[in-house]
């Protein structure tokens, strides 16, 4: 797959990740909000019900939680790549950029260069990335 699509990528699925987060939050506010029912005066099938709910609402956490684990595993792979090049300023810029999703403005701001710099550093770690890819297959 194209070095450039990978690290573009790692941008949506940190967007995916937050959007889960948010959705496994709302569950379980969703969940905190549900009555509590005393079993002794609950018929049983209000009593069914609520059951039936928790655990559509455990199942539903379990999957969020199973997708998140695989998005983070996805930015995993694209951080240990940039670990693996030499220049310790290109592994930073690309950190910055596609693992910490930080702007430009930001990066240049973090570290004390220009924009115009950063994105000949940001050019030449790609070209980096890419003949190690290049290389690793042969």
């Amino acid at each position: 797959m194209n070095i450039r699509r990978i690290l573009n990528n790692t941008r949506n699925i940190d967007h995916l990740i937050r959007a889960k987060k948010r959705q496994q939050d709302d569950l379980i506010n969703s969940a905190l909000r549900a009555p509590v029912l005393n079993p002794d005066k609950v018929q049983n099938s209000v009593k069914n019900i609520t059951e039936e709910r928790n655990l559509k609402i455990a199942e539903l956490g379990r999957e969020i939680e199973q997708d998140i684990i695989e998005l983070e595993e996805e930015k995993l792979k694209v951080s240990r790549r940039i670990k693996g090049l030499d220049d310790y300023l290109e592994r930073a810029v690309l950190e910055y950029r596609y693992v910490n999703i930080m702007s430009w403005d930001d990066i240049e701001e973090e570290v004390g260069l220009t924009k115009p710099y950063l994105y000949k550093v940001h050019e030449k770690a790609i070209r980096s990335l890419i003949k190690a890819q290049k290389d690793s297959k042969r």
